[in-house]
Formats: structure tokens, C-alpha cells, sequence
């Protein structure tokens, strides 16, 4: 066999361990795709991929400071490579070294536009700093880059309920919805656009999707029983807290809106044990609470 033919061959069935290494890296099975790596890179220190795909495995072991040094090295040998720089730059954003991450992710996206991903994760990044209108350009671009990606959506519309624009997020989530119509997530964030919104009916009906799916459902009930409080259906919203409560007891928000709701129907040591069980989960919510308890404490003693 001819130098050529054997560095063909070579190369071939270097290319199957790599998609039997991604295989068991996907599946979680990190140790015996790393073992295909270290064998990779035992016969050619050089193979960018393989070096490039040991670092993201490092990454989900816990290990991001090897996944930087293990990408780096895959990078000197294709320093020009979008995959690669994209990779890095989400390793420097995970290790807090912003400006390192957003230049990379700059020439990553230079040299590979088309990677909705990178477009995501640069996203998420200036969102981070605080840069929202170029955060949304850039999801904006993961979407066209890639229609059906769904974490673009998500993350984007998570954005807009952060800074409130909720018109621009219920139709996010409306988009999604059409490539996943039953997917509970983007159901409960549809329903908090709505209801940030003012849409309670709707947001009302979106959270009853969400419990025909998945049953008793806490953070549905927990949303339903904000919408009934907030149209003075106290009754109700006790019901739909209490039904949280049983699917998730520790859930200070679901005792939050038990308290709320004892209080409004004047159930003073009710409304008084269920604010109690919120500062017990959450003990920073005593400051906050604190005038509310002594408000009930007043009642208690008429």
C-alpha cells in the first residue's frame, strides 16, 4: 500500500472512531469516548477534531479549564476554524472572561455564519452585558440562520419577559409552539408573556394546556393560582396553591400564594402559618414579609 492509500485509510477510519466517540459523548457515556480520543491522538497528536471534541468533553466532566487548554490546541492547527473559535468562546463566557469570549465569538461567526448555535450562544453572552438590542439581533439571526432550533426561541423569549416585553415574547413562544405544540416549557413562558401582558384569560387557558399534559403540573398550578388572585377569585387561587403545595412542598412561591389567598378571604392564622413556611424556605423573604405579619398580627388581636 502506497503513502497516500495508507493516509487515506487512516484518515477514514479515524473519521469512524471520531462518530463513535460523538455517539457515546451524546449518550453520556464520557470515559469510553475518551478513550477513542486519547487513541486518535496517540497515533496524531495533530487531529484538530479530536482534540476540539476532547475539550467539549472536559467541559461536560466539570473540567473547563482543560476544555480551554484542549480547544486552544485544536485551534493552533486550525486557527481559522468557526467550530472550533465557537467552542472556545462558550468555554471563556462559562469561565467569566467576557471579553475574550465575545471576540472569539466574533471571529468564529466570521468564519462560519451560518452557525446558528454560535449565533445563540453570542446571544446569551451580550445578554449578559447588558446589551439587549444586539442580544435580540443576534437571536433574531440564530432563528433565520435555523428555523426549527429551539433554544434560540426559548432563550430569546426568556429575554423579553426579563426586560418585559411581553408582546415580543408571546409571539416567540407562538413561533416555537408551532415546531413543538405540546412541549410544557414554552407553554408555562407563553402563559407568563400573557400574563405579564394583561392577558389573564389567555395566560389562564395556556397554564390548563399545560396540566392536560402533564398532570398537577406545580408551576402551572402555581401560575393559575397568581391569575385567579389577581382576578379576585380567592377561592380558587387557594385551591390551585394548595393542589402546588401537594405536588411540590418545599415551593415558597406556591406557600407565597396560599398566604396571599388565606389573607384576602381573612383566614388570619392560616394566611400567618403559610407566610411562616415561606421565611422557613426562604429566610431573605423575612424583610419583605415582615410587614405583612405584623398587619396579621394586628388582626389576630381585634
Amino acid at each position: 500500500m502506497s503513502t497516500t492509500e495508507d493516509a487515506i485509510t487512516r484518515a477514514a477510519e479515524d473519521e469512524r472512531l471520531i462518530q463513535q466517540a460523538v455517539q457515546l459523548q451524546q449518550t453520556g457515556d464520557l470515559p469510553r469516548a475518551d478513550l477513542i480520543y486519547q487513541h486518535i491522538l496517540q497515533r496524531n497528536p495533530r487531529h484538530g477534531d479530536a482534540l476540539n471534541l476532547r475539550g467539549l468533553l472536559a467541559y461536560q466532566a466539570g473540567k473547563a479549564d482543560s476544555a480551554l487548554t484542549l480547544i486552544k490546541e485544536a485551534l493552533k492547527i486550525s486557527p481559522k476554524s468557526g467550530q472550533y473559535l465557537a467552542n472556545l468562546a462558550f468555554v471563556q463566557d462559562v469561565l467569566g472572561d467576557m471579553i475574550n469570549a465575545e471576540h472569539s465569538f466574533k471571529l468564529a461567526l466570521k468564519y462560519k455564519p451560518d452557525h446558528a448555535e454560535a449565533w445563540n450562544n453570542y446571544a446569551t453572552l451580550l445578554q449578559k452585558l447588558d446589551r439587549a438590542d444586539e442580544a435580540e439581533a443576534a437571536y433574531c439571526t440564530a432563528i433565520e440562520k435555523a428555523p426549527d432550533y429551539i433554544q434560540a426561541y426559548f432563550n430569546f423569549g426568556a429575554m423579553l419577559i426579563n426586560y418585559g416585553a411581553y408582546e415580543k415574547a408571546i409571539s416567540i413562544f407562538n413561533q416555537a409552539l408551532e415546531l413543538l405544540p405540546d412541549n410544557p416549557d414554552l407553554l408555562l413562558h407563553l402563559g407568563v408573556s400573557q400574563q405579564g401582558n394583561g392577558q389573564l384569560r389567555d395566560a389562564a387557558k395556556t397554564y390548563e394546556e399545560i396540566l392536560k399534559i402533564v398532570p398537577e403540573n406545580p408551576l402551572a398550578l402555581i401560575n393559575l393560582a397568581s391569575v385567579a388572585f389577581a382576578e379576585d377569585r380567592f377561592e380558587d387561587a387557594k385551591d390551585f396553591a394548595k393542589r402546588a403545595i401537594a405536588e411540590d412542598p418545599e415551593n415558597a412561591s406556591a406557600w407565597n400564594n396560599l398566604g396571599n389567598a388565606y389573607l384576602s378571604l381573612d383566614e388570619f392564622e392560616l394566611a400567618k402559618s403559610a407566610y411562616g413556611r415561606v421565611v422557613e424556605l426562604v429566610p431573605e423573604e423575612a424583610g419583605v414579609l415582615a410587614d405583612i405579619l405584623t398587619e396579621i398580627e394586628l388582626k389576630l388581636k381585634v
